[in-house]
């Protein structure tokens, strides 16, 4: 399912842009199984958003669950190639899961996740469950959830961080409540096909 909001903000793509962004993750994967890159240069060329530095994560479900998912915040590259990058990881480089084999790529659903800037907070209840994604950070250890996945596992913002330590992080379940910890809010703009 798409997204249909029209561009109402800077960052935000369009109903043309997400399709796009799609096909741009659906053909990296595709033709990385035959060793080689997607050139979508002249679907992007004259667009602005595809060629800003945004944080992007790529999210691969079969069946309705999780096949892969990796992203990042600070990206190097512009969006277009962010998306094609992160979505060849997301199929084959997750060390959760076993490489995309070429037949189960026409039934996985993918989902693209644009993300704002970092913001740190130092009060945890300014999270807004279902609206921010969270990252975590203490010393070298670090997690992530997207701003979907505490209202997908039903979770309130305490459950929200518990996991986000634990599960995610590696830390003390409650790490979230120690002032060496750091916290970060961002929103996305969510769509897949």
């Amino acid at each position: 399912m798409i997204d249909m909001n029209n561009k109402t903000e800077k960052n935000m793509l369009n109903r043309d842009d997400q399709m796009i962004a799609l096909q741009i993750a659906r053909d990296s994967i595709s033709s990385a199984f035959d060793n080689k890159s997607a050139d979508y240069s002249e679907i992007i060329k004259n667009s602005d958003i595809f060629n800003q530095k945004l944080g992007v994560f790529v999210t691969l479900k079969e069946n309705d669950q999780l096949r892969g998912c990796i992203g990042n915040f600070e990206p190097g590259d512009n969006l277009a190639d962010n998306i094609a990058n992160m979505a060849r990881e997301a199929a084959f480089d997750d060390p959760r899961f076993d490489p995309l084999p070429r037949d189960e790529l026409s039934s996985v659903n993918i989902e693209i996740s644009v993300l704002s800037p970092l913001n740190k907070i130092t009060n945890p209840n300014l999270i807004e469950v279902g609206k921010h994604g969270v990252y975590i950070k203490q010393g070298r250890s670090s997690g992530v959830f997207l701003p979907q996945v505490a209202p997908e596992q039903g979770w309130d913002r305490i459950e929200l961080l518990n996991n986000l330590c634990e599960n995610k992080a590696g830390l003390a379940r409650d790490c979230w409540k120690d002032k060496t910890t750091s916290i970060y809010t961002f929103t996305a703009q969510i769509f897949s096909e």
